[in-house]
């Protein structure tokens, strides 16, 4: 027997893939070289993204307002008048009454040895001023108390509380000064203060208040040193931020609500100025019928001068 030997099957032959190699991943630094030296080869780089603008944010989901809530209005706060003179409590009625001197009482020299004594006629007068009122009052809808911002309430209150106090102040002046001595007219504003003082003194009064219009005010802060007087010292007054100054004892103020060319000056004690306390007067009601709450604001005041004599009225020559 003989034997057979069998040659072996060759193996199947395989494609080998080329080599190939991974790009490395870029981190963020190469890639801002990258966009750095695009830009200054002039090249630009654009990408196929959707702009997304505030005016696409309709609903304000991601750009809301900021709510500041009440924000500052200049209001006159000082009541310069009220302040200045001699303050009291009014407590009932619609006037204020009392009484002055028409004629002094006066003495003589005497002789003495039993001879006459010296007389003299003696009067007084009656003098009265009627209470003034101010007020104002609004119906609002109740949803600003049920639903409303919790310092609306007070805020509304307090904005008419300060209109109330301006034109209490205004009402003053203006009856002080028609009710002051017209002491005549000087050149500038530290001729009419030592004209109105001068008057003043003559008459036994003192001045404790000088309240000048806007334009005296201008002229008294605006003089030059060489024209002010050697009794006026240096140091903070006047003052811009309040519209006051003192000079030697007297305090001067700036009262917008005088005529132009006017100046008035007075002794604290010329005249009485009588407001309730509280004052103003608040009230609020219920307005079931119409779904409204009613707010009111109530003020009283009366002013009463006191004598003529002790309030000087002078103007500014033309």
């Amino acid at each position: 027997m003989s034997e057979t030997t069998a040659a072996a099957a060759p193996a199947p032959l395989t494609m080998t893939p080329p080599a190939t190699t991974s790009p490395r991943r870029m981190d963020f630094a190469g890639f801002c070289a990258h966009l750095s030296a695009a830009y200054t080869e002039g090249r630009s780089l654009q990408a196929a993204l959707t702009d997304i603008v505030p005016a696409a944010d309709v609903g304000q989901a991601a750009l809301r307002p900021q709510w500041l809530d009440e924000v500052w209005t200049p209001v006159a706060m000082r009541r310069y008048f009220i302040e200045a003179i001699n303050r009291q409590a009014l407590t009932s009625g619609l006037k204020v009454y009392g009484w002055k001197w028409d004629t002094y009482p006066t003495v003589s020299t005497y002789a003495g040895n039993k001879t006459a004594v010296p007389s003299s006629t003696a009067t007084t007068e009656p003098i009265e001023a009627a209470v003034e009122r101010l007020a104002a009052g609004w119906d609002l809808d109740r949803i600003f108390v049920d639903l409303g911002s919790p310092g609306f309430i007070e805020s509304f209150y307090q904005a008419a509380v300060r209109d109330l106090a301006g034109k209490q102040d205004a009402d003053v002046g203006a009856t002080l000064l028609a009710g002051a001595t017209d002491d005549g007219a000087a050149a500038d504003a530290w001729a009419m203060i030592a004209q109105s003082a001068a008057a003043l003194a003559s008459r036994g009064a003192s001045m404790s208040f000088c309240g000048m219009a806007s334009d005296v005010w201008a002229d008294y802060i605006s003089s030059a040193t060489a024209t002010v007087p050697w009794w006026v010292p240096n140091g903070p007054n006047p003052s811009l931020r309040d519209q006051t100054g003192t000079a030697a004892d007297v305090p001067f103020f700036m009262a917008p609500s005088l005529p132009a060319g006017n100046l008035l000056a007075g002794d604290r004690d010329a005249a009485t100025f009588y407001e309730p306390s509280p004052n103003p007067i608040r009230v609020t009601a219920v307005n079931i019928p119409n779904g409204g709450v009613d707010l009111g604001v109530f003020g009283y005041h009366a002013i009463l001068v006191n004598d003529s004599r002790g309030l000087s009225k002078v103007t500014k020559t033309p």
